[in-house]
């Protein structure tokens, strides 16, 4: 009997939901292409809604995504907070 793997839950994202999601955190296509790991055109054909997404490449978007979201959190400052400034 083959073996099955487990695949986890992956957020299947539309390509409006990404290019809202890009707009949200300041990233380009390209550089959101190369975060995942596929090549420009390949994102471009995505997000124009003419190219599926794989498994493979759902469960990278979530991954890349979700970083992104972190990233954020982590530069957001509390309204009422001084933003904290390094000395040169």
């Amino acid at each position: 009997m083959p073996r099955v793997r487990a695949v986890p839950e992956v957020k299947n994202y539309t390509p409006d939901e990404i290019r809202d999601k890009l707009d949200e955190y300041g990233v380009t296509a390209y550089r959101f292409a190369k975060l995942v790991g596929i090549t420009p055109p390949g994102i471009y054909s995505i997000l124009a809604g003419k190219r599926r997404q794989s498994a493979l490449v759902r469960i990278r978007f979530a991954q890349v995504l979700d970083e992104l979201e972190q990233e954020k959190r982590a530069q957001h400052v509390p309204e009422g907070a001084e933003p904290r400034v390094r000395a040169l």
